[in-house]
């Protein structure tokens, strides 16, 4: 008989545990501590406000295009290569010593178009711009505008001493100059070789690599990824010529937030959307060379005054405003600002104090939460 009352408890304990069950896992789960109030009518879930202490994140992905491989292809030289002063893995600016050919030094420069003809005092043209402007850059004597006068001569000679063509040139040769095509060009490969002829007008000298042109912010996950173009160099990186990302996939920045990547700030431009310029090199250096996609966090400081609570006790009122309710005893509604959320918790700013309860899944609705 004894035992008929014990299997007739079993459903009883059954439906206990298939009530309380959920609720206990509820409490595990938002990250601190929890009580539960139980009453005769429903059930209540109460929970303290915790501390928001540590730095807060959110994820993103950041959207990389690149540059198609650019190589770098001689002037008009002849003789003998005596030097090469350029190596693989080598970043090159204007100014930058790429070979010395027949006993004169040819530079590297980005000039706004490539040099093609000798110039002289007295011509005028959108190169004789380009070369006042070179002449400008690296310190020599130029003329302002686009006439080669006697200052251009004068930045002539003085261009020519320093590559060794002598201080009493009056021409400028474009041979001198080895055309770049953008500032910060990384040298992938070298064709140039000591004792060889100088390579013909138009031959590869330095081969180029690819380059980060924009890295974007977006929603994690919201960018669908197109095939990879064929590389017409074998082993060379294949990656997509470009990938269109939507409007509503891009993620502003806060004023407040740094992005980073593995716990490394990297600089946003003015848009707060994008990378700065100035960052790109840095993300290459870390990334794969077929990466065109990065995992990315923008990171903030808690805040005085900051607060975590489970995203589930936080409820919209009609007119889009956040509030949470609070004290069990006294129930009341108390606005909160969402800072930042994420794993089940949401970091608030609002009048709340750290071990306050607050209720999750409220069984009622705020008239209005300010």
């Amino acid at each position: 008989m004894g035992q008929t009352k014990k299997y007739r408890l079993l459903p009883v304990v059954g439906l206990l545990t298939w009530v309380l069950l959920p609720l206990v896992m509820v409490a595990g789960l938002s990250g601190v501590s929890r009580s539960l109030t139980l009453d005769d009518d429903k059930v209540e879930v109460w929970v303290p406000v915790g501390a928001a202490d540590q730095d807060i994140d959110r994820g993103v992905d950041v959207i990389l295009q690149w540059s198609p491989t650019v190589d770098i292809v001689s002037p008009a030289w002849s003789g003998v290569v005596q030097r090469v002063n350029v190596t693989g893995g080598a970043s090159l600016s204007s100014g930058h010593s790429i070979a010395l050919v027949d006993g004169v030094t040819r530079i590297a420069a980005h000039t706004s178009i490539p040099f093609h003809r000798q110039i002289d005092s007295g011509l005028r043209g959108e190169d004789v711009r380009a070369l006042n402007e070179m002449l400008r850059q690296l310190g020599h004597s130029h003329a302002p505008d686009d006439a080669a006068t006697w200052q251009t001569t004068r930045g002539i000679r003085q261009l020519g001493a320093a590559l060794g063509a002598g201080s009493s040139v009056n021409s400028f040769d474009p041979a001198w100059i080895v055309y770049l095509p953008y500032e910060g060009y990384v040298v992938g490969s070298v064709q140039l070789a000591v004792g060889k002829p100088a390579p013909a007008p138009g031959e590869t000298i330095l081969g180029g690599t690819a380059r980060i042109t924009s890295a974007e912010l977006v929603t994690r996950d919201s960018v669908a990824i197109p095939p990879s173009s064929p590389s017409e160099q074998p082993g060379a990186a294949t990656r997509p010529t470009r990938i269109e990302i939507a409007n509503e996939a891009r993620v502003t920045a806060d004023p407040e937030e740094a992005f980073q990547i593995a716990g490394v700030t990297y600089e946003l431009d003015e848009t707060r959307s994008r990378l700065a310029v100035v960052s790109l090199p840095g993300v290459e250096g870390v990334i794969a060379a077929d990466q065109v996609v990065v995992r990315g966090q923008l990171v903030r400081q808690a805040l005085d005054g900051d607060v975590e609570v489970p995203s589930a006790g936080i409820v919209t009122d009609a007119t889009g405003a956040q509030c949470v309710r609070v004290d069990p005893d006294k129930p009341r509604w108390v606005a909160v600002d969402i800072r930042a959320s994420r794993d089940g918790l949401a970091v608030v700013s609002g009048s709340l104090s750290i071990g306050e309860k607050l209720q999750v899944g409220a069984t009622v609705e705020p008239t209005k939460c300010s």
